[in-house]
Formats: C-alpha cells, structure tokens, sequence
C-alpha cells in the first residue's frame, strides 16, 4: 500500500469512530478544520508522496498550461493562515501546500518527532519534487509562490532554487531561522525575483527587524517591496485583506541609479496607517 492509500485509509477509519479511537487526535482535529476551510474555495485535497515526506495538498487547478500561485504553510498548525489567504485568492490555479507530515496521521521513520527538520536540504527538496510533479501533471508555465511564517523561509529557498518562479511573496515570514536553511544566508540569489513581504507591526513572533537582515543581506535590488501592517500581529489581520494586499506592487523597478534599501521608521507606527514601499 502507497503512502496515499495509507493515511486515506487511516482518515476514513478515523472519521467512522470517535477521534479519541485515533492514535493522532490533534492531527485529525487540525485535518478537519483545514478541509473546511478548502472545500467553499472549491479547493480539492491530495496526498503527495513525490518526495521524501507525505505532504498534503489543496489545489484548485481550472486552466491547463498557464501559471498557479502557491501557497506554503507555516508552523502554527492549528490556525492554518496560509491557508485561509489560499482560500480568499480568486486566481484560477491555486495550489496549497502544507508542511510535511502535517494533518496526517502517517507515523513513518520520516515524520517521528525529533527527526524531521523543516529547514533541511531534504525538506526543500520534498517541495521541490513536489512542485515538479504538479507542474508535470498540469503542464503548469510557472509559479508564483507565498509563504507565511517558516512557509515565507521555503518560499524564498524555493524562489533561489527554481527557474520558474514567477515572483515571491511572503508573510509574517521566518526569513533568519535559528536552525537550517536561511533565506537571509541566500538572500543575493534573490535580487531579481520580484518579490514583496508583509509585516505585522504588531508581530511580537516575526519582528520588522527579520526583514531588516533579509533585505541588508540582499545587496542591491530593484525588485524588492515591503509592507508594515498596522494592527496586524503573527497570526491576525492578514485574511480580510489579503486581496487587496494581492493587489499591492510586486514589479521591478526599471532605473536603478541612486537605489538604497530604505530604513524602517521609528517606532511607534501612526495607528491605522500602513507603510508600503
């Protein structure tokens, strides 16, 4: 039996008893509220097992051939914002990606406790694998990628790996982790994505400074934009907008001269204002 045919199993025996008959409540708890979410946004659940780890999937794919945004899930399981901003995006490709081992119930060597690293080479090329196998499947022309929280750190490892992201952006994101594969430690390689990150003003788990080291790193660029959000913390204030931030510039400039990354403003931010740039 494949990995698929495994954890569906194990969902659809779980779904017929009571969750406490279930080795994994939580997993089928945080499952159940992540279908909820896809299913109105008529978004279709798979298990991908094209890599190392299984990972779970939410794609509503409409057009063969042309480009789909992907969005990639952070570590806050039980309040799966990538998610949500999937579900209010109104392109007609999407696909959502979660983190691997995540909403299943699948207890494999890979996805014990302890030994799954989120920022290994291995779990950056589970995403790739599975990106490739999506885009195979659909004859996909290219990606445009979102990441929030640690999803906001693949998507940029992703962006510097591939040569069919379109453009990058990020949310609240881990762009400097503590452990593993960093963003900020590549951050040149992504000079000339277009890209454009959101922070929360509030965010007391992601601080504007995370940007601040991403963008320094960086070096020169043209194609890079930010928004401070105020009023919006790590996990609040992000859905409701969220279509009108997919709105905001995301282009490169096309002059370069006199170019300087700009500063962040002194704290505190007026009340209800939003700092774009």
């Amino acid at each position: 039996m494949t990995i698929r045919q495994t954890l569906l199993a194990t969902l659809g025996i779980c779904s017929a008893l009571s969750l406490s008959a279930c080795g994994s409540t939580k997993a089928n708890i945080d499952h159940t509220t992540a279908s909820r979410i896809a299913r109105p946004a008529f978004m279709v659940e798979r298990i991908n097992d094209a890599g190392s780890y299984p990972l779970y999937t939410w794609e509503r794919m409409r057009d063969r051939k042309q480009k789909a945004v992907v969005y990639i899930e952070g570590d806050t399981q039980t309040n799966p914002v990538s998610l949500h901003l999937a579900s209010r995006d109104r392109t007609r490709n999407i696909l959502y990606l979660a983190q691997p081992c995540q909403y299943n119930t699948w207890s494999g060597e890979s996805c014990k406790e302890g030994f799954y690293q989120k920022g290994s080479a291995e779990v950056l090329g589970t995403y790739n694998d599975v990106l490739d196998e999506v885009r195979a499947r659909y004859g996909i022309s290219g990606f445009d990628l979102v990441g929030y929280d640690s999803g906001g750190n693949i998507a940029a490892l992703l962006a510097a790996d591939r040569d069919d992201v379109l453009s990058l952006r990020t949310v609240a994101a881990k762009l400097t982790p503590t452990e593993g594969l960093s963003a900020t430690a590549i951050a040149p390689e992504l000079a000339s994505v277009p890209q454009h990150h959101f922070i929360g003003a509030a965010d007391n788990e992601v601080t504007p400074e995370t940007y601040h080291f991403f963008r320094q790193a960086m070096g020169d660029s043209d194609c890079t934009h930010y928004t401070l959000v105020q009023d919006a913390d790590h996990t609040r204030g992000w859905v409701e907008e969220w279509p009108d931030f997919l709105t905001y510039p995301i282009d490169c400039a096309i002059n370069m001269d006199g170019y300087e990354p700009e500063p962040f403003p002194d704290m505190p931010y007026d009340k209800g204002k939003m700092l774009t740039k």
